[in-house]
């Protein structure tokens, strides 16, 4: 993968890309978001404003495909758990029989 760097500090106005840059950037910024990254977050990282990547969505079929795919597999990813081990078998319990039992007669009855 490309490094891409960041500007020294802050952005460029109305500052514009190379393909080869643009294509860089947009896959850094989606293996940001799987990472989990805010939007904000991920376009920091690859020096981009976040106003950029929305317009690159906006503007781009296939990268905002990518991105809500990206944004899937970030979420799954955070919301899904190990299922809990199943239960441990538990031995059988005793059978409990009702037996008839021969009781003396009462004189009351």
């Amino acid at each position: 993968m490309t490094d891409v760097t960041p500007p020294r500090r802050g952005f460029i106005r109305g500052q514009t890309y190379s393909r080869a840059d643009k294509r860089a950037r947009k896959i850094a910024f989606l293996a940001a978001i799987v990472e989990g990254l805010s939007i904000s977050e991920a376009a920091a990282r690859i020096g981009v404003p976040w106003r950029t990547v929305y317009s690159w969505r906006k503007d781009d079929e296939p990268f905002r495909k990518a991105w809500n795919e990206a944004r899937a597999r970030a979420n799954e990813a955070h919301y899904t758990y190990p299922l809990p081990p199943p239960p441990k078998p538990q031995p059988p319990k005793p059978v409990i029989t009702v037996r008839e039992f021969d009781l003396p007669e009462d004189d009351n009855g």
